[in-house]
């Protein structure tokens, strides 16, 4: 399973403290799925949610930042400890199959690594969607398809490091996942529970 880098800031703080297991996957991107001129919001996310992590849970709230289409979500131990949260900024891309966060890398850059440097162009995707309870369940990409996809040739990118970078058009990664098996390029990361109203 492909590791990320201790470093990396608030998206795998959150995805860690759902996964317990101190380690995440997924996909880096210099480029989001869709472009964030065409954002639309998912008034559907809006609110305060809950993950149960070991004996407790780690709250979520998700809300909008300005009409454009770009939200904002804060993961902190209990409603209200706003002194331990971590924040950042997604926006959703939807097609007629799935549902995406193009969620914003506010990464530390550092020069001395041997790979690609994580900045705040950058961005991670979780797939998500609303269950019939009204649950919401969020799914890594599943990183191994990207790198043996680089190797190959069918997608851009640089996967000699130890997460998939890609440097592909948004188009041609949106296209190459929806046109994979989703039961192989999507797993779950944690199901969320919604606590409070928008």
């Amino acid at each position: 399973m492909t590791q990320y880098p201790m470093r990396i800031l608030p998206l795998i703080l959150l995805a860690a403290s759902l996964l317990l297991s101190g380690c995440t996957s997924g996909v880096v991107s210099k480029n989001p799925l869709s472009s964030p001129k065409f954002a639309t919001t998912d008034p559907r996310l809006e609110g305060l949610w809950r993950a149960k992590v070991g004996s407790g849970y780690d709250y979520f709230a998700f809300g909008k930042v300005s009409a454009k289409g770009i939200n904002l979500f804060l993961q902190f131990g209990k409603p209200g400890d706003l002194a331990s949260s971590n924040s950042t900024n997604f926006f959703v891309t939807r097609t007629p199959r799935h549902s995406y966060l193009n969620i914003s890398n506010d990464y530390e850059r550092d020069a001395n690594a041997d790979k690609p440097s994580l900045n705040q162009d950058d961005y991670t995707f979780l797939e998500y969607h609303i269950t019939n309870r009204g649950d919401l369940i969020l799914s890594w990409l599943d990183p191994d398809i990207f790198t043996k996809a680089i190797a190959a040739g069918k997608l851009r990118g640089n996967s000699n490091s130890s997460y998939p970078y890609l440097t592909d058009s948004s188009d041609h990664i949106l296209t190459f996942i929806e046109a994979s098996d989703p039961k192989k390029m999507f797993f779950p990361l944690s199901k969320l529970t919604r606590t409070g109203a928008p």
